[in-house]
Formats: C-alpha cells, sequence, structure tokens
C-alpha cells in the first residue's frame, strides 16, 4: 500500500495526488515507518516546492497536511523532511495573507480562503518538523523562517493565522538559543507587546481574545534564561502588559475554566520574565505583581 501512495504522488492528476495525501494522514501514526522505506518524503515535498499554480495550491495543502502528521513525534522523520529540503518551501508559503477581496469580485472571497487555509496548513508543518529538534530550528532560521512568522503576527492577518504562526514561532524557538535570539531580532516582543496591548482593548469592550494563551506562552520561551530578551521585553512594557492579564482576568478566576489557566499561565510566564533580573523584579513590584500574585494564590 505504501508504494502504491507514492506512486500517486507522482501522479498528474490533482483527484490522485490528494487522495494519496488524506491516506497518509488517515494511516500515519502506524505506517511511518512503511512510507517512509517506500519514500514518501521527497514528492511530498516536491509539491511544496512546485506551489505556484491554483492546481499546485490545492496539492501544496494536501502535502503540508501530510508532512505535519508524518513529523508529528518522529526525529526520524523529521530529520528526512529537512534533508530532502522541505524548511524553504515551507517559509515561502508562510507569505502574509493578502487582504480578502470583496466576494464580488470574480471569486475573491474564495482565493483569499485558500490563500489563508495554504498559510495555516505551512504553518503547522513547519511546526512539526521544527518542534524538539536543533538542527531543524537552526535550519529554520537559515531559511528566515522566524522573520516570516513575525510577519504573520502583525496587524493585517486573522487571528486563525496569527495562532498558527505563535504555534510554530513556539516550536521554533523552544530550548533554542538560536531560535530565540533569530526571533528577536525580527521584531518578535513588539509584535507580542502589540498583540498584548489589542488585549487589553479587547478585554475593554468585552470581546474575547483566543491569541493571549499563546502570546503569553511565546513571550515565556522567547526570555528563557536570556537576560537581554527580558530587558527588551521590560523597556517595551511587556511586564506591565502581563500583570494586567492577571489583573483583568482574577476575578473570573474564581469560577475556574479559561480565566483560571489564564491567570497561572500569565503567573507562570511574569517568574520566567523576571528571573534573575533585579531591574524587571523592580519593574513587576512597581506594576503591582506582588499583591496580585497574593490574590491570585488565594484563589
Amino acid at each position: 500500500l505504501s508504494s502504491q501512495v507514492v506512486s500517486a504522488l507522482i501522479a498528474d492528476e490533482e483527484a490522485t495526488v490528494l487522495q494519496a495525501c488524506e491516506v497518509i494522514v488517515r494511516d500515519a501514526a502506524w505506517r511511518r515507518g512503511e512510507l517512509r522505506d517506500a519514500g514518501a518524503v521527497a514528492p511530498l515535498v516536491r509539491l511544496l516546492i512546485q506551489a505556484g499554480t491554483a492546481w499546485s495550491r490545492m496539492t501544496a495543502c494536501g502535502a503540508c497536511t501530510a508532512l505535519a502528521r508524518l513529523a508529528h513525534g518522529s526525529r526520524a522523520l523529521q530529520d528526512d523532511i529537512c534533508a530532502a529540503g522541505a524548511i524553504a518551501p515551507l517559509t515561502r508559503l508562510l507569505a502574509p495573507t493578502p487582504p480578502r477581496v470583496p466576494p464580488d469580485v470574480a471569486g475573491g472571497a474564495a482565493k483569499g480562503a485558500r490563500s489563508e487555509r495554504l498559510t495555516l496548513l505551512a504553518c503547522d508543518a513547519l511546526a512539526s518538523v521544527v518542534t524538539g529538534n536543533a538542527a531543524n530550528q537552526s535550519a529554520a532560521c537559515d531559511n528566515a523562517a522566524t522573520v516570516a512568522l513575525v510577519r504573520l503576527l502583525q496587524d493585517g492577518n486573522t487571528d486563525a493565522v496569527r495562532w498558527q504562526a505563535l504555534t510554530a514561532l513556539m516550536g521554533l524557538v523552544a530550548n533554542s538559543d538560536r531560535g530565540q535570539r533569530a526571533a528577536v531580532e525580527a521584531g518578535a516582543v513588539v509584535s507580542l507587546v502589540s498583540i498584548l496591548n489589542q488585549g487589553v482593548e479587547r478585554k475593554r469592550y468585552g470581546m474575547p481574545d483566543d491569541l493571549l494563551p499563546g502570546v503569553l506562552g511565546a513571550l515565556a520561551l522567547l526570555c528563557h534564561n536570556q537576560p537581554a530578551h527580558q530587558d527588551i521585553l521590560r523597556d517595551a512594557d511587556g511586564i506591565a502588559l502581563v500583570v494586567w492579564v492577571m489583573r483583568a482576568y482574577r476575578g473570573e478566576s474564581a469560577s475556574g475554566g479559561a480565566a483560571r489557566k489564564l491567570v497561572r499561565q500569565a503567573v507562570e510566564t511574569l517568574v520566567v520574565l523576571v528571573a534573575s533580573n533585579p531591574a524587571s523584579q523592580d519593574a513587576a513590584c512597581v506594576c503591582g505583581a506582588v499583591g496580585l500574585l497574593v490574590e491570585v494564590l488565594r484563589i
């Protein structure tokens, strides 16, 4: 079956290629070894490289999904996918989603949706390929993946795209000194603080902000054991904003649920942001973090 799937991946018919990708997605968890031995990685990466026309973008979506499933939890397949040259085309597919075309303009809405879907799937595939793999994290930095992901965090992209970009960014910087530095140099701190500021406004008007957990997680990973990054974040008012999250959601956290988890995550993030950094600790105290921590411990 695996050899038949690989043969289908190099077919000229879109339906045949997409069906092969679907089989890989369905069977990846228990056929990884077979699919790897049959040579499934190379044709999937080729589909990414060819993504240019509408037809090839459809097959690239299938390839991204298949590669994400193959790479997830498999160091050997992560290595194979990177060695096959997947990082560069995946990074190219992270281009920010263009402004949506009005639905009444020649299928504009459908085109915008397809473009966003490919961006989302490319983020997911990149996250699966680099997470927990230092060599692949470095390869992603070599291909400026951090720059592309930070651009996706900026205004003009949907929350869905920003969330997937956050997930991929966290996979790229976790336990990676080079990934941390590359992300900060690309402006990740400024973009993350901007999203926190938007969260302030949303909360003020009673609107939910599903991005906050991802932003807090990314900030903690960027600043872990990085005093210089802690300083950059402090100077950008990031500590004040994390304390604001604690303050804004502490009342709701008494009833448990998502608000309690968010407050706990804000506390854990704050600990990382001020660890072994007297200036950041002072900034947290000035923002009223000590009193809030006492309140949170009582909840």
